[in-house]
Formats: structure tokens, sequence, C-alpha cells
């Protein structure tokens, strides 16, 4: 993004900027129109939104890919913008484009997700009360007006608490701690219900909308992964690597038949033919058999053939 971003920085450099209308709209004009190709469009319009928070242009390049085109880029030079609108930002092209799950995992998006874990939730309230608290020891009549406010606020939390979500750091203790999860037995003898809670599973994992009722009062943030199983040694460093990549091992071919799976000595179509007789080991010199040519004792003539079989006619 970063390179493609510097390229259209560049390219902005080739155009000139007309004011039509001040603030509002801007015309873009090559440089060097007269020596484009027909084809080619020589000048676009740029329109300013809401002040200066969103542009338009009639390349149609940021509705296209999200990201903001030369012509754009050259009005905001033009202007003496410094700062990219937060509007031309999207989210798939920062560090955090990975962090984008599925409607049942939003909740553990950075932007969304950590007011609504339990831990969070948890330890953001426990601080907050020790702030509270040291300001509330100062003095006599500090003391008296934290009173005041506990009590107000533990009588508006009491209404709002009645409906619980299992997330909570408490509940997930007390079910992990319990022998039936089904149930949790609470201090006074009673049992507290179940929450029946809907999850909705995004149609980009394919599943469609599924509608899931929980049978226990266990979230689904204590259920874990499988353990892995390590494997000996180091870690591979190599990467998985498709087909194509993957050089397979040369097909060999039978020498009787021409055709793979098997060898020439195992061959069907060889039968039982009889095995070659074994060439009787000759003089290279004289060629009679019996001794080598570096034992032979029959000197051979220079420049002088030796007489060989010949057809008879």
């Amino acid at each position: 993004m970063f390179e493609m971003f510097g390229q259209a920085l560049y390219r902005a450099g080739r155009y000139d900027v007309e004011e039509v209308q001040r603030g509002m709209r801007y015309l873009v004009r090559h440089v060097e129109a007269e020596k484009q190709e027909k084809w080619c469009r020589e000048m676009h319009a740029v329109d300013v939104h809401d002040g200066g928070t969103r542009y338009t242009c009639e390349c149609g390049l940021f509705e296209h890919m999200g990201m903001l085109c030369c012509h754009a880029i050259k009005v905001l030079i033009h202007l003496g913008v410094r700062k990219i609108p937060s509007f031309h930002v999207l989210k798939r092209w920062t560090v955090d484009a990975r962090d984008n799950l599925p409607l049942h995992l939003i909740h553990y998006q950075k932007d969304q997700g950590p007011p609504r874990l339990s831990s969070y939730r948890h330890t953001a309230l426990h601080l907050t009360a020790l702030e509270f608290v040291q300001l509330g020891d100062s003095n006599v009549d500090a003391f008296d007006r934290a009173m005041d406010i506990l009590n107000a606020g533990k009588a508006e939390l009491t209404v709002l608490a009645a409906i619980k979500d299992g997330k909570s750091l408490v509940d997930q203790t007390q079910v992990g701690e319990s022998a039936n999860p089904t149930m949790v037995m609470m201090a006074n003898g009673s049992q507290q219900e179940d929450v029946c809670s809907e999850m909705f599973i995004s149609t980009e994992c394919g599943l469609g909308s599924v509608s899931v009722v929980s049978d226990s009062s266990r979230p689904l943030s204590t259920l874990l992964a499988p353990d892995r199983k390590k494997q000996r040694g180091r870690p591979t460093t190599a990467r998985d690597k498709p087909g194509y990549e993957i050089k397979d091992a040369r097909s060999r071919f039978c020498t009787v038949c021409r055709e793979k799976g098997h060898k020439s000595t195992t061959c069907p179509r060889r039968g039982d033919l009889p095995k070659k007789p074994r060439k009787i080991p000759t003089c290279g010199n004289c060629g009679v058999a019996g001794h080598k040519e570096t034992s032979c004792f029959n000197p051979v003539l220079p420049f002088v053939k030796r007489p060989r079989d010949e057809p008879v006619e």
C-alpha cells in the first residue's frame, strides 16, 4: 500500500489544478495534454464534500479499490492538506487489516473486543474502584460523599445486573469449579438459570446464519483449542510448496515392452526365452582365444591388415 501510494503521489506531479468553485469543485488537467493518446482522458473533476472530509474524483479509483487517486492527491496538495482524511483511510490498508473477524468473533477485534472481554472488564472496574476508595478515604466529607455515591450506584446496578451474559470473571470461575457444568449453585442454595445466547455465524464462513442455543452456562470463551502435538527436533523453516513446484521422479520404462510399472526381468511379454550365450573372449591382436593382447606372442606386421572372413559369392 505504501508503494502504491508513493506511485500515485509521483503521478500527481503531472497535473495542474484549476479552481472552479472555491472549496467545492476543482479541475485537474494533465500538463502535457496535447501529447496524450486519443483514448486517454486529459482532465478530471474532483469534488470536495463536508468541508474537506471527503473527496470524490470522476475516475472512481477510491470507490473501486479504496485508495486515493493521483487527481485527488493533487487537490490535497493544492489545498495544503497535511493529513489524509480519515474517511479515505480504510482498515484493510492499515496494520490492523488482519483484525477483521466474522460476526460471531467480532468481539475479539481491537476496535470493540476488549470492553467485552471478562478480564478487561474486571481489571478496569478493579482499578477504578481502588482509585475511588483512595479518593474517598481522604477526609470525612469525602468519605460521606463516597458512601452516598456507592449506595446510589449499587441500587442502580442491581437492576442492570439482573441479566448476566456469562462472560464475567466470577461466572467463569464458578463454572470452572462447579461439578455440574449446567447449573451453578449460589450461596443461598438457589440455582442460577442458564442464559440462552444466539450466535450468528457469518456467511463468509460458508455456514450461513445459524442460531445456537447454549444448554450450559459455560461460555464459549472457556473452550480451548486441542493440544497440538509437537514434532521432534527444531521446526522447519521451509514453506509448503504447491504441486507445480515439486519435481517428480523420472519415470522408468521396461526395455522389452516400453511400459511403466515393471522391469525387463519381470516383464510378462518376456516369456522363457533362453539367455544369450556368453561371448568367448579372444585376443585383440591375433583373434585367438586363450590369451590376452598383453601376453600375445604372435606379432602383427605394421600397416598390414589381418585377413577377415568374407562372404562367399
